[in-house]
């Protein structure tokens, strides 16, 4: 499993002026030894005002626990307005 980068994205329309944002992505691994690419099965964003909502909401789509070493924070430095 991956890391989940969690991200601070500016955002105009949040009255905090940005907001915390993850992706969850799964997908089906083809034979290695062929020359596919993997299969994209689903995908969620998840959106929250903190990292901890932004965990929590991630924990709802995995249905578990994410340990300390699965996540890490970023900055998203594009804004919305532009």
């Amino acid at each position: 499993m991956g890391t989940f980068q969690l991200d601070y994205q500016l955002d105009p329309n949040e009255p905090t002026g940005g907001r915390y944002q993850a992706c969850y992505q799964q997908a089906w691994d083809l034979d290695p030894y062929e020359d596919q690419e993997a299969e994209l099965l689903d995908m969620h964003f998840v959106y929250g005002e903190t990292v901890m909502k932004v965990i929590g909401e991630l924990m709802t789509v995995l249905g578990r626990p994410i340990r300390a070493d699965e996540w890490e924070l970023g900055y998203d430095e594009r804004d919305d307005e532009s």
